[in-house]
């Protein structure tokens, strides 16, 4: 979901992903989460990334000023947080594609933003050269 760094790697956009806020409904009844702005997402657990930004990034295109720190509970797998959010740990950003074929509610649709998709090759060195299976 991040173009890739390396300037050997091929990056060719093929989609674009709409990203939803999405939260389990017992975290829901637990603390409610009735979200219209951003600025609603304070005083809630965040579930995020750690070194990436790219949530970090739509938030504040959305006009809300966040760092790492907003999340009180980060990791960088994106499992993980599927997982956490699953739990009822907290609010966290997913796929729509993937939060809507999961138990969970989205929350703050008004708000979302989206991301581009891109599938990363392998280092291309020209031809692809395998060894005969028979080393011929």
């Amino acid at each position: 979901m991040v173009r890739p760094s390396q300037p050997e790697l091929i990056a060719r956009k093929v989609n674009v992903m709409e990203l939803g806020i999405f939260a389990h409904r017992d975290y829901i009844a637990a603390n409610g989460a009735s979200l219209t702005t951003p600025e609603d997402l304070a005083g809630h657990v965040i579930i995020g990334y750690d070194r990436s930004e790219l949530i970090i990034d739509g938030l504040r295109e959305a006009g809300l000023e966040v760092d790492r720190h907003f999340f009180r509970y980060r990791c960088d797998s994106q499992t993980t947080c599927m997982e956490a959010l699953r739990a009822g740990v907290g609010i966290g950003f997913l796929p729509r594609y993937l939060g809507s074929a999961d138990p969970l509610v989205e929350i703050g649709r008004g708000f979302s933003n989206s991301l581009a998709g891109h599938v990363a090759r392998y280092p291309w060195r020209g031809p692809l050269q395998r060894p005969h299976p028979h080393g011929l």
